[in-house]
C-alpha cells in the first residue's frame, strides 16, 4: 500500500493490492483486491479519481470482515471550497460526484449515479447542508441469494438536507432529513433524525437522539425453491431512542451514560413473485407454513465510571443491561412491541477494567540509578 504526496503537496496518489489465499478440503482459491485514486490537494478547486476493484474469488474473512467481492467500480468527484472565512461564512464546500460500478464476472453493468453534495457554517457557527442523487437502474446480485442471479431495482433520486446549531451554546439541536423515490413505482424510502443536546454547564453534558426511518414497498427475497427465487413486496419501519449523558467531576474523574433503544418491523404482502433471469418480477403462486415477518426489538444501557489515575492508566467500571427480542409479530405496534421486550429476561453485566501504563525510559533510569 502507498500513500504519497509531491513535493508541492498539490497531488496525491494513494493505493494498495491485497492477495487472498485460502486452503479448501478439496481446492485452493487465490484472491485479489486492489484500491488506487489520484485527488488534486491544492487549491479552491480540486478533483479526483478512484478504481476499487476485487475479484470473485478474494475472501479475507479468516482475518477479519469482507462483506462483498466481485466489483469493478468507478469514481471520481470536483469541489470548490474556501480557506479563508467570508462576510457571510466560515468556510464552505461544493462538490458533484459520479460513480459506475460493474460486476468482475460476469462482466456486466450494476448502476451508475451522479450527485452534487454541499458543507456551509456561518460566521454564528450554525451549520447546513445536504446533497442530492440521481442513479440509474440498479443489478443487485445479493438479495436473490442464489449465485449469478440478480434483481434489477428502478432508477431512482435522493435527496438529504441537514442543519446543525452552534455547539457553543447551552442548548443545541441537529436534524437531518433523506428521501429516495424509486421512479414509475411506488417504492420510497423515508429518514427523519433529530438529536437535542443540552449542556448544563461545563461538567454536565446530556444528549437526545430519536431517528424515524420507513421503507415502503421494497421487493425483497422470501425463499428458495428448487429452479426458483421467491420476491415479495415489503413494508419496513424502524425507530431508535439514544440517550448519553457525561458528567466530569474533574480532569480525571467522569460518569458517562450511554442507551439505546431500536425497534423494527419487516411486513411482507400476500402477493408473491418470481425472479425471472433478467431480474424482473413475475405473479406466481407461493404457499408454505414459513412466515418471513419479523419484529425486532433490542434494549442497551450502559453505565460507566472512569477515572485516570496516571498518565495513560485508567480504571472503568462498567454497569451493562441489555434485552434482545426476535419475533414474527410485525402487526404490533410500538407500545405492544416494548411490552414485548420487557416480557424477555434482561442480561446484567459487571466489569472493571485496569491499564497501566508503563514508561520503559523511566523503568531503564530506576534499574540505572
Amino acid at each position: 500500500l502507498f500513500d504519497v504526496f509531491n513535493k508541492e503537496n498539490s497531488f496525491n496518489f494513494e493505493g494498495q493490492a491485497t492477495m487472498s489465499h485460502l486452503n479448501l478440503q478439496n481446492q485452493s482459491l487465490n484472491g485479489f483486491a486492489s484500491e488506487f485514486s489520484v485527488e488534486n490537494t491544492k487549491g479552491n478547486f480540486r478533483y479526483g479519481v478512484s478504481h476499487r476493484f476485487a475479484n470473485e474469488t478474494y475472501d479475507i474473512n479468516d482475518l477479519g470482515l469482507n462483506f462483498r467481492n466481485n466489483y469493478n467500480n468507478f469514481s471520481g468527484r470536483l469541489s470548490y471550497q474556501i480557506f479563508e472565512p467570508t462576510n457571510t461564512f466560515n468556510n464552505y464546500r461544493i462538490e458533484v460526484f459520479g460513480n459506475h460500478q460493474r460486476r468482475y464476472k460476469p462482466n456486466v453493468t450494476v448502476g451508475s449515479g451522479i450527485g452534487a453534495s454541499s458543507f456551509f457554517v456561518t460566521k454564528e457557527r450554525f451549520a447546513f447542508g445536504g446533497f442530492m442523487e440521481v442513479n440509474t437502474k440498479y443489478r443487485d446480485f445479493f438479495e436473490p441469494r442464489r449465485e449469478n442471479r440478480f434483481i434489477t431495482y428502478n432508477s431512482n433520486a435522493t435527496i438529504n438536507a441537514w442543519v446543525s446549531s452552534d455547539y457553543r451554546k447551552k442548548f443545541a439541536y441537529d436534524v437531518r432529513f433523506r428521501y429516495q423515490d424509486f421512479f414509475n413505482t411506488n417504492r420510497n424510502r423515508l429518514n427523519l433524525n433529530i438529536e437535542p443536546r443540552f449542556r448544563f454547564n461545563e461538567k454536565f453534558l446530556l444528549i437526545y437522539g430519536i431517528e424515524f426511518g420507513r421503507r415502503d414497498n421494497r421487493a425483497s427475497f422470501v425463499a428458495l425453491q428448487p429452479k426458483e427465487v421467491i420476491f415479495a413486496k415489503r413494508d419496513q419501519k424502524s425507530v431508535e431512542n439514544s440517550l448519553q449523558a457525561n458528567y466530569n467531576f474533574d480532569t480525571k474523574q467522569a460518569l458517562n451514560l450511554s442507551f439505546r433503544h431500536f425497534w423494527s418491523t419487516a411486513e411482507f404482502a400476500e402477493e408473491f413473485f418470481k425472479l425471472n433471469r433478467d431480474g424482473s418480477l413475475q405473479p406466481t403462486t407461493y404457499t408454505s407454513d414459513f412466515n418471513p415477518d419479523a419484529n425486532f426489538g433490542v434494549w442497551n444501557l450502559d453505565l460507566s465510571y472512569r477515572w485516570r489515575f496516571a498518565p495513560g492508566s485508567e480504571a472503568i467500571l462498567l454497569y451493562r443491561n441489555s434485552i434482545f427480542n426476535q419475533d414474527k409479530l410485525s402487526r404490533l405496534d410500538f407500545q405492544e412491541s416494548l411490552d414485548n421486550l420487557f416480557m424477555r429476561p434482561a442480561r446484567h453485566n459487571i466489569s472493571l477494567r485496569v491499564v497501566y501504563f508503563i514508561d520503559y525510559i523511566q523503568i531503564k533510569n530506576l534499574f540505572s540509578s
